[in-house]
């Protein structure tokens, strides 16, 4: 299984959204600084805002990129808020 997760940092006050296998662990790598250089490196605060479950690598890298698409906050908000919006994105990809 592949999850899109979604984490937010509140001393930025921004949200990152990506896709792996092992949320727990891609935590702990972004907050650690692991990637250099990436958009996550600047805190060491992030905590998981949003999980999505996949039914493989190729969903989930649609919806990672659909949801980056929107470049919206309050869409991001929305998806936690109003699941349904998540049974649509996933019925589509």
């Amino acid at each position: 299984m592949h999850y899109v997760y979604i984490l937010h940092s509140t001393s930025l006050g921004r949200f990152y959204t990506g896709e792996t296998i092992n949320v727990e662990t891609r935590l702990i790598q972004h907050n650690m600084g692991h990637y250099d250089g990436a958009s996550t490196s600047i805190a060491k605060d992030w905590r998981v805002f949003l999980i999505i479950s996949c039914t493989d690598k190729a969903q989930a890298l649609k919806v990672e990129r659909f949801i980056k698409r929107q470049k919206s906050s309050k869409f991001i908000r929305k998806l936690k808020d109003q699941p349904s919006i998540i049974e649509d994105v996933l019925r589509r990809f």
